[in-house]
């Protein structure tokens, strides 16, 4: 699991960034991050040399709303050079699901890139 969150409300080089991971075994989890207003970023979830049949599932809430979902399963074997991820991003994550910032909401998959 990776998160990266960035102040969206004042210039480039003087937004306050924080960005987080962890590596955590396979099974349902939850957390409860407090975003403040005007702070945006990336959730995202991998799986770590996953097998076929593998599924990853995401729920994002704001402010007790469903306002992202997202489940993948993958179908064969994983590529060399590609990761099996889900990713959501929101500009500011207390305005998530209230505007139209649903077209900024990633589906992950399998994409080329780093092995997470």
């Amino acid at each position: 699991m990776r998160v990266s969150f960035s102040q969206h409300d004042k210039p480039a080089g003087e937004q306050q960034t924080v960005e987080t991971y962890e590596k955590i075994a396979a099974g349902t989890r939850s957390w409860t991050i407090d975003v403040p207003v005007h702070v945006g970023g990336y959730i995202e979830i991998g799986a770590d040399k996953p097998s076929p049949g593998d599924r990853l599932a995401m729920k994002v809430k704001s402010n007790g709303r469903l306002v992202n979902e997202q489940t993948e399963k993958l179908d064969q074997p994983l590529q060399s050079g590609y990761a099996f991820f889900l990713q959501v991003h929101y500009d500011d994550y207390s305005k998530a699901g209230s505007e139209r910032e649903e077209s900024d909401a990633e589906s992950g998959g399998t994409s080329p890139g780093e092995n997470h």
